[in-house]
């Protein structure tokens, strides 16, 4: 009674066989969804680069608010960098130190006095 198979009615095109409606835009949605869904990652990844450079530059300059190496406490070893707060030096928590005490700077001034002189 029925003797084509599925695969061979369906194989072969037919005279009552018509395409639908939207075959022939089919290729140009998808490269468009396609080509909206890339700029879409575009996009969301180059504001997260951003986004991240500007979390960045806000904790390097938090990070150069804090006063321990030009305190006098600071000791320059990596051992025990400050004694009065060991855990505190160089991190978030020293800004506000209550303890921070300005290095004295000493002045070279007393070399020009032994270069300026002539020798006798």
């Amino acid at each position: 009674m029925f003797s084509a198979t599925w695969r061979q009615l369906y194989a072969t095109p037919s005279a009552s066989h018509t395409d639908p409606p939207f075959a022939d835009a089919t290729p140009v949605m998808t490269s468009t969804i396609f080509t909206v869904c890339l700029w879409l990652v575009l996009v969301s990844f180059l504001w997260s680069i951003g986004k991240a450079a500007t979390q960045g530059w806000t904790k390097v300059q938090r990070l150069h608010q804090v006063p321990c190496s030009r305190c006098t406490f600071f000791t320059h070893d990596y051992h025990l960098k400050c004694p009065v707060h060991p855990y505190k030096a160089l991190s978030e928590e020293a800004i506000n130190c209550l303890d921070y005490k300005p290095a004295i700077k000493l002045s070279l001034s007393y070399r020009s006095d032994r270069t300026n002189s002539t020798v006798k």
